[in-house]
């Protein structure tokens, strides 16, 4: 049973994906060489991660923006005459 077994599959791509960029830094902290093709190739799929990161960062921000606009009407708790009594009123001695 692999440890990485309780991850999700997007938790499982970070995961290795962290992993394996720490494997590279290491093999070419040790001297290690990439060909240009290897090169080409991680250019490649930085350029994908950071689209990835500019749409999650973008789906984020809409999120918020939409998370501060005020409830439609028809999702607004209705308040009940009992609501009405319970609130504090000008000149009491809560108010």
């Amino acid at each position: 049973m692999s440890r990485l077994s309780y991850l999700q599959g997007h938790e499982m791509a970070t995961q290795t994906i962290s992993e394996e960029l720490d494997y590279l830094e290491g093999y070419l902290a040790l001297g290690g060489k990439i060909g240009s093709h290897d090169l080409q190739d991680l250019s490649k799929c930085l350029i994908q991660l950071k689209s990835i990161l500019v749409g999650i960062e973008q789906k984020a921000a809409k999120a918020w923006q939409e998370d501060q606009q005020p409830l439609p009407s028809w999702l607004q708790p209705k308040q009940t005459a009992r609501d009405l009594d319970d609130e504090v009123k000008p000149g009491s001695v809560l108010g």
